[in-house]
């Protein structure tokens, strides 16, 4: 309950990026919030761990497993959602495909999109009051 206030106290704040833990479960309802999920292939995200911390890969598809398996229990345990589902999200990226800045501009293509939509929709609201 704590992390899920907090979670949601800075998103209301505005400007932030919060990675992970259910946080657009939290913040679904905030209108301007953007959830975007990064998913990359198991192989390409073993080697890749594998050469960050250094270990075997082995290792690290054991470790990667776990943290997989983690984030997925942690989500349907407090949440009772799938966190692989797509409609959860308004952009999902495949890294094997984009580079790191390639990810970053399509985030803020999405989010300069949303910001425009969202606007819109405010200003269309206030017409109609």
């Amino acid at each position: 309950v704590k992390t899920a206030e907090t979670i949601l106290r800075i998103a209301q704040s505005g400007n932030a990026v919060i990675v992970g833990r259910g946080a657009n479960f939290i913040t679904r309802k905030i209108g301007l919030a953007l959830h975007i999920r990064l998913e990359g292939s198991l192989d390409i995200r073993i080697k890749s761990f594998a050469k960050i911390y250094g270990v075997t890969p082995a290792e690290a598809e054991k470790e990667v497993a776990r943290r997989d398996r983690a984030r997925r229990d942690y989500i349907q345990e407090n949440f009772l959602e799938d966190n692989q589902n797509p409609s959860h999200y308004d952009l999902v990226i495949n890294t094997d495909n984009f580079s790191d800045s390639a990810a970053a501009h399509l985030i803020i293509a999405a989010l300069e999109e949303k910001t425009s939509r969202f606007k819109a929709d405010q200003e269309g609201v206030a017409m109609r009051i």
